[in-house]
Protein backbone atom coordinates (compact mmCIF):
# COMPACT_ATOMS: atom_id res chain seq x y z
CA UNK A 1 0.00 0.00 0.00
CA UNK A 2 0.89 3.66 -0.61
CA UNK A 3 0.50 6.53 1.41
CA UNK A 4 0.11 10.20 0.04
CA UNK A 5 -0.13 13.13 2.45
CA UNK A 6 -2.93 16.02 1.56
CA UNK A 7 -3.75 19.68 3.23
CA UNK A 8 -7.23 19.22 3.49
CA UNK A 9 -10.17 22.10 3.95
CA UNK A 10 -10.16 21.65 7.50
CA UNK A 11 -7.89 19.21 8.70
CA UNK A 12 -4.44 17.97 7.16
CA UNK A 13 -4.92 14.15 6.51
CA UNK A 14 -3.16 10.94 5.33
CA UNK A 15 -4.35 8.30 3.05
CA UNK A 16 -3.20 5.16 2.77
CA UNK A 17 -4.19 3.47 -0.62
CA UNK A 18 -4.30 0.40 -2.65
CA UNK A 19 -1.05 -0.69 -4.50
CA UNK A 20 -3.61 -1.10 -7.97
CA UNK A 21 -5.37 1.83 -6.81
CA UNK A 22 -7.09 3.55 -9.48
CA UNK A 23 -8.34 7.06 -9.55
CA UNK A 24 -12.46 7.23 -10.12
CA UNK A 25 -12.86 3.62 -9.28
CA UNK A 26 -14.44 2.92 -5.84
CA UNK A 27 -13.10 1.09 -3.01
CA UNK A 28 -14.41 0.83 0.33
CA UNK A 29 -13.13 3.47 2.79
CA UNK A 30 -11.77 3.59 5.82
CA UNK A 31 -11.34 6.64 8.43
CA UNK A 32 -9.73 6.23 11.52
CA UNK A 33 -9.85 9.00 14.45
CA UNK A 34 -6.91 9.20 16.71
CA UNK A 35 -6.61 9.43 20.73
CA UNK A 36 -5.96 13.04 22.59
CA UNK A 37 -2.17 13.74 22.02
CA UNK A 38 -1.47 11.56 19.04
CA UNK A 39 -1.65 12.39 15.74
CA UNK A 40 -2.19 11.00 11.59
CA UNK A 41 0.95 8.99 11.48
CA UNK A 42 0.89 7.58 14.83
CA UNK A 43 -2.35 5.86 14.43
CA UNK A 44 -1.67 4.82 10.90
CA UNK A 45 0.41 2.72 12.29
CA UNK A 46 -2.50 0.06 12.98
CA UNK A 47 -2.77 -0.14 9.08
CA UNK A 48 -0.42 -3.04 8.35
CA UNK A 49 -2.19 -4.97 11.45
CA UNK A 50 -5.55 -4.71 9.92
CA UNK A 51 -4.12 -6.94 7.15
CA UNK A 52 -6.40 -5.54 4.54
CA UNK A 53 -5.65 -4.34 1.44
CA UNK A 54 -8.44 -2.71 -1.09
CA UNK A 55 -9.39 -0.49 1.28
CA UNK A 56 -8.80 3.27 1.21
CA UNK A 57 -7.56 4.51 4.52
CA UNK A 58 -7.74 7.83 5.59
CA UNK A 59 -6.26 9.18 9.11
CA UNK A 60 -6.52 12.69 10.00
CA UNK A 61 -4.82 15.17 12.27
CA UNK A 62 -6.83 16.38 15.21
CA UNK A 63 -7.43 19.95 15.01
CA UNK A 64 -6.32 20.89 18.31
CA UNK A 65 -2.15 21.07 18.24
CA UNK A 66 -0.74 20.01 21.32
CA UNK A 67 2.71 20.62 22.64
CA UNK A 68 3.06 17.39 25.21
CA UNK A 69 5.16 17.19 28.52
CA UNK A 70 8.19 15.45 26.99
CA UNK A 71 8.28 17.93 24.13
CA UNK A 72 6.66 15.84 20.86
CA UNK A 73 3.40 17.28 18.89
CA UNK A 74 0.37 16.03 18.99
CA UNK A 75 -3.05 16.95 18.37
CA UNK A 76 -6.53 16.49 20.22
CA UNK A 77 -10.43 16.80 19.37
CA UNK A 78 -10.89 18.85 21.95
CA UNK A 79 -9.30 20.38 25.35
CA UNK A 80 -9.30 18.07 28.47
CA UNK A 81 -12.49 18.82 30.64
CA UNK A 82 -14.23 21.86 31.12
CA UNK A 83 -16.59 23.98 29.77
CA UNK A 84 -14.19 24.51 26.79
CA UNK A 85 -14.15 21.36 25.75
CA UNK A 86 -17.62 20.75 24.92
CA UNK A 87 -18.10 24.09 22.99
CA UNK A 88 -14.37 23.16 21.16
CA UNK A 89 -16.53 19.46 20.39
CA UNK A 90 -18.81 21.37 18.25
CA UNK A 91 -16.43 23.10 16.43
CA UNK A 92 -14.46 19.88 15.99
CA UNK A 93 -17.41 18.10 14.52
CA UNK A 94 -18.05 20.31 12.00
CA UNK A 95 -14.97 20.39 10.83
CA UNK A 96 -14.65 16.27 10.95
CA UNK A 97 -17.91 16.83 9.07
CA UNK A 98 -16.53 18.72 6.33
CA UNK A 99 -13.37 16.51 5.85
CA UNK A 100 -15.86 13.18 5.84
CA UNK A 101 -17.42 15.12 3.15
CA UNK A 102 -14.06 16.30 1.43
CA UNK A 103 -12.14 12.59 1.13
CA UNK A 104 -15.60 10.78 -0.10
CA UNK A 105 -15.87 13.32 -2.89
CA UNK A 106 -12.41 13.14 -3.25
CA UNK A 107 -12.28 9.34 -3.57
CA UNK A 108 -15.34 8.69 -5.45
CA UNK A 109 -17.00 6.51 -2.02
CA UNK A 110 -20.21 5.42 -2.72
CA UNK A 111 -23.21 5.53 -0.17
CA UNK A 112 -22.99 2.58 2.58
CA UNK A 113 -19.83 1.93 1.69
CA UNK A 114 -17.65 2.88 4.59
CA UNK A 115 -16.61 2.50 8.20
CA UNK A 116 -14.89 5.07 10.74
CA UNK A 117 -13.11 3.58 13.62
CA UNK A 118 -12.21 6.23 16.37
CA UNK A 119 -9.63 5.14 19.74
CA UNK A 120 -10.48 7.18 22.66
CA UNK A 121 -11.24 10.79 21.93
CA UNK A 122 -11.45 9.98 18.40
CA UNK A 123 -13.97 7.19 19.74
CA UNK A 124 -16.30 9.99 20.85
CA UNK A 125 -15.92 11.77 17.80
CA UNK A 126 -17.13 8.58 15.59
CA UNK A 127 -20.27 8.10 17.56
CA UNK A 128 -20.81 12.12 17.15
CA UNK A 129 -20.60 12.56 13.57
CA UNK A 130 -20.75 8.59 12.10
CA UNK A 131 -24.15 8.01 14.21
CA UNK A 132 -25.79 11.00 12.25
CA UNK A 133 -24.75 9.64 8.70
CA UNK A 134 -26.13 5.94 8.83
CA UNK A 135 -26.22 6.38 4.92
CA UNK A 136 -22.43 6.64 4.59
CA UNK A 137 -21.25 4.52 7.56
CA UNK A 138 -22.29 1.29 7.33
CA UNK A 139 -20.18 0.45 10.71
CA UNK A 140 -18.89 2.37 13.39
CA UNK A 141 -15.62 1.09 16.02
CA UNK A 142 -15.15 2.89 19.34
CA UNK A 143 -11.96 1.77 21.22
CA UNK A 144 -11.63 2.71 24.55
CA UNK A 145 -13.83 5.51 24.48
CA UNK A 146 -16.79 7.38 25.61
CA UNK A 147 -20.02 8.09 24.01
CA UNK A 148 -20.71 12.13 24.34
CA UNK A 149 -23.69 14.10 25.59
CA UNK A 150 -26.49 11.09 25.65
CA UNK A 151 -29.12 13.04 25.87
CA UNK A 152 -28.39 15.60 23.07
CA UNK A 153 -26.96 12.88 20.71
CA UNK A 154 -30.25 11.03 21.14
CA UNK A 155 -32.22 14.11 19.36
CA UNK A 156 -29.97 13.92 16.53
CA UNK A 157 -29.63 10.49 15.74
CA UNK A 158 -32.01 9.58 13.07
CA UNK A 159 -35.06 7.38 13.04
CA UNK A 160 -35.38 3.80 12.57
CA UNK A 161 -36.18 3.96 9.27
CA UNK A 162 -36.51 0.78 6.23
CA UNK A 163 -35.25 0.63 2.72
CA UNK A 164 -32.38 3.32 3.99
CA UNK A 165 -28.79 3.03 1.84
CA UNK A 166 -27.28 0.49 3.72
CA UNK A 167 -30.09 -2.47 3.47
CA UNK A 168 -27.87 -4.74 2.21
CA UNK A 169 -26.17 -5.77 4.84
CA UNK A 170 -29.40 -5.40 7.45
CA UNK A 171 -29.32 -8.05 9.80
CA UNK A 172 -32.78 -9.52 10.35
CA UNK A 173 -33.50 -9.26 13.40
CA UNK A 174 -33.24 -5.50 13.89
CA UNK A 175 -34.38 -4.46 9.87
CA UNK A 176 -34.81 -0.83 11.20
CA UNK A 177 -31.20 -0.45 12.09
CA UNK A 178 -28.65 -1.77 9.84
CA UNK A 179 -25.87 0.42 11.31
CA UNK A 180 -23.13 -2.01 12.80
CA UNK A 181 -21.14 -0.75 15.55
CA UNK A 182 -18.17 -2.55 16.86
CA UNK A 183 -17.53 -1.51 20.88
CA UNK A 184 -14.42 -2.69 22.46
CA UNK A 185 -12.81 -1.48 25.82
CA UNK A 186 -10.25 -2.92 28.29
CA UNK A 187 -11.37 -3.51 32.20
CA UNK A 188 -8.17 -1.67 33.46
CA UNK A 189 -8.27 1.31 31.56
CA UNK A 190 -6.87 4.34 34.17
CA UNK A 191 -8.14 7.44 31.78
CA UNK A 192 -11.90 6.15 30.54
CA UNK A 193 -13.77 3.69 32.85
CA UNK A 194 -14.91 0.74 31.16
CA UNK A 195 -18.41 1.70 32.72
CA UNK A 196 -18.37 4.52 30.13
CA UNK A 197 -18.66 1.40 27.42
CA UNK A 198 -21.01 -0.25 28.55
CA UNK A 199 -23.07 2.64 29.47
CA UNK A 200 -22.85 3.27 25.51
CA UNK A 201 -24.15 -0.37 24.39
CA UNK A 202 -27.57 0.13 26.59
CA UNK A 203 -28.07 3.77 25.38
CA UNK A 204 -27.58 2.32 21.50
CA UNK A 205 -29.54 -0.93 22.30
CA UNK A 206 -32.24 1.37 23.69
CA UNK A 207 -32.04 3.24 20.54
CA UNK A 208 -32.73 0.12 18.58
CA UNK A 209 -28.86 -0.66 17.69
CA UNK A 210 -27.30 -4.52 17.95
CA UNK A 211 -23.80 -3.42 19.09
CA UNK A 212 -21.01 -6.01 18.66
CA UNK A 213 -19.53 -5.42 22.60
CA UNK A 214 -16.42 -6.98 24.14
CA UNK A 215 -14.20 -6.14 26.85
CA UNK A 216 -10.62 -7.30 27.57
CA UNK A 217 -8.32 -7.13 30.44
CA UNK A 218 -6.49 -4.46 29.41
CA UNK A 219 -6.11 -0.84 29.77
CA UNK A 220 -6.02 1.82 27.81
CA UNK A 221 -4.79 0.29 24.45
CA UNK A 222 -5.19 -1.14 21.77
CA UNK A 223 -3.86 -5.37 20.89
CA UNK A 224 -2.93 -7.16 18.53
CA UNK A 225 -5.70 -9.43 19.33
CA UNK A 226 -8.07 -6.45 19.37
CA UNK A 227 -7.11 -5.82 15.78
CA UNK A 228 -7.45 -9.48 15.04
CA UNK A 229 -11.15 -9.25 15.70
CA UNK A 230 -11.53 -5.71 14.38
CA UNK A 231 -10.14 -7.04 10.72
CA UNK A 232 -12.56 -9.98 10.62
CA UNK A 233 -15.15 -7.66 11.49
CA UNK A 234 -14.32 -5.29 9.11
CA UNK A 235 -14.19 -8.27 5.99
CA UNK A 236 -18.05 -8.72 6.83
CA UNK A 237 -19.07 -5.11 7.23
CA UNK A 238 -17.04 -4.19 4.25
CA UNK A 239 -16.36 -7.35 2.31
CA UNK A 240 -15.18 -6.62 -1.21
CA UNK A 241 -11.96 -6.06 1.05
CA UNK A 242 -9.37 -8.76 0.83
CA UNK A 243 -6.81 -10.04 3.09
CA UNK A 244 -2.84 -8.72 2.50
CA UNK A 245 -0.66 -11.85 1.52
CA UNK A 246 2.05 -12.79 3.80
Amino acid sequence: MKSESYRGKSLDYLAVLPESYVPGRSYPLVILLHGFGSHMGDFAGIIPLLGVKRYIYVVPNAPLKLRLPDGRIGFGWTPPGGSAAEEFSWKAEEMLGIFIDEVVSKFAILDGNAVMIGFSQGGGMTYRCGLLRPEMFRGLVALSSVLPDLETLESRVPPIRKGNANDNCTDMTNPGRSQRIFISHGVRDELVSVGSARQARTFLERLGFLPDYREDTLGHEISNSLLEELRVWLERVLPLGTREET
